[in-house]
């Protein structure tokens, strides 16, 4: 990450965790092992176009010193920084028991088994969710960004549907537009570097990007260069085959309160999902940024920040 939370010691920590689906590295700052009470441990998990980079603006943010004791960020194996290849056929609940065999290891290194708040984004939020209904005792609060729900699983099993119907039938077309142009590459672990270096040169990869944004022009150009580079066609399928027929139902064991945060002019997720979420979780404090696309933490950092890195009341 470019501008980590720094450790009680000043420095950040690459920590390397085998799981049954490959590698993860987690990017990890101790803040202050020994913080006040309403100071917890948060685990941050990217979405299937991103990596622990998607983070960059939250861990940095100056609220992130007054909120948390300790920091996580993952990329999960097939992600960012690893050299894992994601298996054909990994499931949801492969990379479920990715993140807790994280928080295992998470635990045993800081000494810590007070419980975590999860924050997720996109396909992130969905995984925390799932995180949170399969161990509620080890969660304390889970924060999702533009969280895959409803809308977005109906969309991907089945995507004729979705094209015909449109937004006004429930579905997301741009979504299985995405998915389809990728579809042709999902063989890729990643798009070769030059191709990317010049897609960025003539400003091909801002526009591909501009869907994620409600404003892409204002996007920093490190930003566009980090999604180019981090896509993972490869991964991207698979996450989004992972969750076709998936039940939201689940998430009714979670224990711990819920935040979600979405844009309002976000293509990729879409009203169907916050009603699906509500209607399993119907005490979800639920927070529309106005003028937002689907990364609302790039977009309203500062927003997302002091929704994030509020204390956490103790349970």
């Amino acid at each position: 990450m470019s501008e980590p939370a720094p450790e009680a010691d000043g420095r950040v920590r690459t920590v390397a965790v085998p799981t049954g689906i490959g590698e993860a590295l987690i990017e990890l700052a101790d803040q202050r092992l020994s913080a006040p009470s309403g100071h917890g441990k948060y685990f941050l998990i990217h979405g299937a176009s991103g990596s622990s980079r998607t983070w960059d603006r939250i861990v940095s943010h100056p609220f992130a010193r007054r909120g948390a004791a300790i920091i996580a960020c993952i990329d999960l194996p097939g992600w960012g920084a690893t050299s894992a290849v994601l298996p054909a056929g990994a499931t949801l609940a492969d990379m479920r028991d990715a993140v807790i065999a994280c928080l295992d290891v998470l635990d045993e290194r800081t000494g810590s088994n007070d419980p975590w708040h999860l924050v997720g984004h996109s396909m992130g939020g969905l995984l925390a969710l799932e995180v949170a209904a399969s161990v509620p005792d080890r969660i304390r609060g889970v924060t999702a960004v533009s969280p895959s729900a409803s809308g977005v699983i109906a969309s991907v099993s089945h995507p004729w549907r979705t094209l015909t119907g449109g937004r006004h039938g429930g579905g997301l077309p741009a979504l299985v537009l995405l998915a389809g142009g990728l579809r042709p590459f999902s063989r890729l672990e990643r798009f070769p570097p030059g191709l990317v270096r010049f897609a960025i040169r003539i400003g091909l990869m801002r526009l591909l990007v501009s869907p994620l944004f409600r404003h892409p022009r204002r996007i920093p150009f490190e930003t566009v260069r980090q999604l180019g580079f981090e896509m993972r066609p490869r991964s991207f399928r698979a996450a989004t085959e992972s969750i076709v027929g998936y039940d939201i139902g689940r998430w009714r064991r979670i224990e711990s309160p819920l935040t979600t945060i979405e844009g309002d002019r976000d293509v990729f997720v879409g009203e169907q999902d916050a009603e699906g979420v509500a209607v399993v979780l119907p005490a979800t404090h639920r927070v529309v940024i106005a003028d937002c696309g689907h990364f609302p933490h790039v977009e309203h950092a500062t927003t997302v920040a002091g929704l994030i890195w509020r204390p956490v009341p103790s349970p």
